[in-house]
């Protein structure tokens, strides 16, 4: 039986959700330095300007994360000029020894009932061939809107991700999007 909770991050988790982040994404390897992560979510949680960093916690212990990001964008890509009426997911991460436990449905829970209060939108975007992330936002009521966007890896390698929505603002939009880098 799981003891789980969702809070606010503080800086003191900085440490603890560099370990999760890790033990999550074993693609990364040696590529990302643990001591230069632990400073970056130090300085995130320090100042969170339009960030929303969430902890899932069992036994007082922290398994996973959110990064709820506030956004001038609809959730159709229009430029608005009201922050916050939606919400872009960043990330949602749960250590692999914590999934299927009720941690990433309570931090998906926790970062609706914060973009919903004032009837705002939630995006995410999601690697196209990542069936199984896609599968967890849709069961957590984001629905693909059509939009798409291609990054590019520091390898070189594209990555092509595509955008699900919920909330009041989502609308359906067919049209793509081409930015940045990873």
């Amino acid at each position: 039986m799981t003891n789980g909770f969702v809070r606010a991050a503080t800086s003191a988790d900085a440490q603890t959700m560099t370990t999760v982040a890790l033990a999550s994404w074993p693609h990364v390897g040696d590529a990302i330095e643990p001591a230069a992560m632990t400073q970056q979510w130090q300085s995130l949680l320090a100042q969170p300007t339009g960030v929303t960093a969430l902890v899932a916690t069992d036994m007082d212990v922290v398994v996973g994360w959110l990064l709820l990001m506030a956004d001038t964008q609809s959730a159709t890509g229009e430029q608005t000029d009201t922050p916050g009426s939606v919400f872009e997911i960043a990330d949602v991460v749960v250590h692999p020894h914590h999934r299927r436990r009720g941690h990433g449905s309570r931090l998906m829970n926790a970062a609706a009932d914060i973009a919903f209060a004032d009837g705002g939108t939630v995006r995410a975007w999601c690697p196209l061939d990542d069936e199984t992330r896609r599968a967890f936002l849709i069961a957590h009521g984001l629905q693909p809107d059509g939009a798409w966007r291609d990054l590019v890896a520091d390898s070189g390698d594209t990555i092509r991700e595509v955008r699900l929505v919920a909330g009041v603002d989502a609308r359906t939009n067919h049209e793509h999007t081409t930015e940045g880098t990873v």
